[in-house]
């Protein structure tokens, strides 16, 4: 089969590429702060803090439209594929 060269990238798909990066950029700057404002919190117990902090991460993911693995149940395997 003789090389065919992909087409080139249309403006839409420059675009919305770019997009994309900065809602990553965003997304991770946004985690930063969390975790930055967790650990300066005064709050006398640490876990306090960094449950808050779990949760906001996990609502800027859901924000950003970042669709998490779902968590695994106690004593499920971790490869069920490989048996």
């Amino acid at each position: 089969m003789p090389y065919q060269p992909k087409p080139a990238r249309t403006d839409a798909q420059r675009s919305l590429r770019a997009l994309r990066v900065d809602a990553r950029t965003h997304l991770t700057e946004r985690i930063l702060d969390i975790v930055e404002q967790a650990l300066d919190d005064d709050d006398p117990n640490p876990g306090h803090a960094a449950a808050r902090g779990w949760e906001e991460i996990l609502a800027a993911f859901a924000t950003a439209g970042v669709r998490l693995p779902k968590p695994r149940e106690e004593g499920e395997d971790e490869e069920p594929w490989r048996e």
